[in-house]
């Protein structure tokens, strides 16, 4: 959700980073990673549907900032907590509206305005008979928190735990059929799970032992990194739509009007959107009703998306279908947003929000947006994320960046990237993204036209606990060196650089005072793009 910062931004001290999400299913991993802000791209399109493009997505201490936003409520003046229970509700169907609100303490309630927070008890729909529609089986859920000893996650963290990893369980694989999670909040770990409810006989924590093997199977040991158990959750429940999210005087906020696959993210995102527009609904409750059901009501398609994951037969994960589901996912929550900007009172961000919606369903848009990898479970994390801090091969990853220095010093021939880069290694120039091993051949050829002699004095390289390998040293040649310390990161998977990220700062010592300006990326990269250009008229001619 893109109001997480407009409701939450005083509790940024309970979010913790999140870089994607990955799903394994079978021989398949779909690898998501979110970085929307660094695009020039991303940034005008989020900006003409009226908001601006997500500096970063969190994972979120739900535990801590729950309670944190409560306690702040409760202290408002405009806010009266009462300790009772619902006993009755008096609807009028001939108003629509709810009259009366009958509590445990005797007391009754003549409301103006009701907002139903009750998610599945469903206290209002259940008195005024709306209808509800049940989606898929009824689930069986447990959970548990994992806390590393002493309260203090050891560092370096593996790479995968910057990223909310699903894994369905597949009978003929890890014993049962279910959907898992693993979320990692700052300082403690999320480990869960959803099945059919009759679908084993196993009780809480032989599940959640079969969870704890398949992430180990397919390389994520968490136990060494989260010795400690919190008491086991369970829970049942299932999930439903209504028929509408509204009436003359009462709207069914977030869960309430649906509940739909937890994989979605969606309860939260609906709650917020019933918190932005409540004020509108107090003013206006037949039109803004209308909107806030017609946003609502795009959920059962990204509902359907993740019950392909929960209820697909290995034989039906192919590579094919992973993409299919990963563009479903993708698609499905854009449109949510496409509709979200349908609803602002701003003319262009409603005619982008349609256009969006349009581009969305014809796929014209966001097609591969995640990456597909096929490996044996074993091998599946690390093809994914890299190796991990502190292995032999993660020394053997940083000994690959350490090579590719000695390239762009010149100890090394530079057809030596032809072993140390992926063909389709992605570099990040500040904003700017290109793809392949021979653009970033063209980049080093211009930098090296400009200053033949360059170097990279005392480079030195180490593995961060996002599994990226930083790499430091200072440009030198032979009439000058450089002050300060240029850095870049990379990402090794399989012996290979497969993504690069950079910085303009690193190019003043070639460039000059240019690429401390915000165009000088772009004279650069048009530069070294005319470079080659030249370069190859050149060599026909010869």
């Amino acid at each position: 959700t893109l109001l997480l910062d407009d409701f939450c931004g005083d509790f940024h001290d309970w979010f913790g980073p999140k870089m994607g999400a990955t799903a394994y299913l079978g021989d398949h991993v779909v690898s998501c990673q979110f970085d929307v802000a660094g695009n020039p791209a991303s940034r005008v399109f989020y900006k003409l549907l009226g908001t601006s493009a997500p500096s970063m997505f969190h994972h979120i201490d739900r535990t801590g900032m729950d309670a944190a936003m409560y306690e702040r409520m409760a202290r408002t003046s405009t806010c009266e907590i009462v300790d009772a229970k619902i006993e009755s509700i008096d609807y009028n169907a001939v108003t629509d509206k709810v009259d009366e609100i009958g509590l445990s303490n005797g007391h009754t309630l003549r409301p103006r305005i009701v907002f139903d927070c009750t998610n599945h008890k469903r206290a209002v729909p259940q008195a005024a008979g709306v209808p509800v529609q049940t989606v898929g089986v009824p689930q069986r859920v447990i959970y548990t928190h994992y806390h590393p000893t002493g309260g203090v996650v050891a560092e370096p963290r593996p790479a995968y735990d910057l990223s909310t990893n699903l894994v369905r369980l597949f009978r003929e694989i890890d014993g049962i059929d279910a959907v898992a999670w693993y979320i990692p909040i700052p300082t403690y770990l999320s480990v869960g799970v959803s099945m059919a409810a009759d679908s084993n006989d196993l009780g809480d924590d032989e599940v959640l032992a079969c969870v704890e093997r398949a992430y180990a199977a397919r390389g994520i040991r968490y136990r060494g990194y989260y010795p400690d158990t919190a008491p086991v959750m369970t829970l049942h429940h299932r999930y439903f739509v209504h028929d509408r999210a509204a009436g003359a005087n009462w709207l069914l906020a977030g869960q309430t009007y649906a509940s739909v696959w937890w994989m979605a993210g969606a309860g939260v995102g609906t709650s917020f959107v019933a918190g932005r527009m409540a004020a509108d609904f107090a003013t206006d409750p037949a039109r803004t009703g209308r909107a806030y059901g017609a946003l609502l009501k795009n959920l059962l398609p990204i509902h359907n998306t993740f019950d392909w994951m929960a209820t697909a037969t290995l034989e039906e994960v192919t590579a094919e279908s992973m993409r299919r589901f990963s563009d479903g996912f993708i698609r499905t929550n854009v449109v949510r947003l496409a509709k979200s900007a349908q609803a602002n009172k701003r003319a262009v961000p409603r005619t982008c929000g349609r256009l969006l919606e349009v581009l969305v369903d014809k796929e014209l848009v966001l097609k591969d947006f995640c990456d597909v990898v096929t490996a044996p479970l074993a091998d599946q994390t690390e093809s994914v994320f890299g190796p991990e801090p502190g292995t032999d091969a993660a020394a053997e990853a940083v000994e690959v960046v350490l090579r590719l220095a000695d390239v762009i010093s010149g100890r090394l021939p530079v057809e030596t990237v032809d072993d140390l880069l992926d063909e389709k290694v992605v570099s990040h120039l500040d904003g700017i993204t290109v793809r392949g091993r021979k653009t970033w051949r063209t980049w080093l050829g211009h930098l090296r036209s400009r200053a033949p002699s360059l170097e990279l004095a005392d480079a030195a390289a180490a593995m961060g606990s996002d599994g990226r390998i930083t790499l430091r040293g200072h440009w030198s040649d032979h009439r000058r060196a450089a002050p300060e310390e240029a850095t870049a990161a990379y990402r090794v998977k399989d012996g290979r650089i497969t993504e690069i990220w950079t910085t303009s700062d690193n190019y003043t010592f070639v460039f000059g005072p240019m690429m401390k300006r915000p165009y000088g990326k772009y004279v650069a990269s048009l530069q070294a793009g005319l470079w080659a250009r030249r370069a190859r008229t050149g060599s026909r001619q010869h």
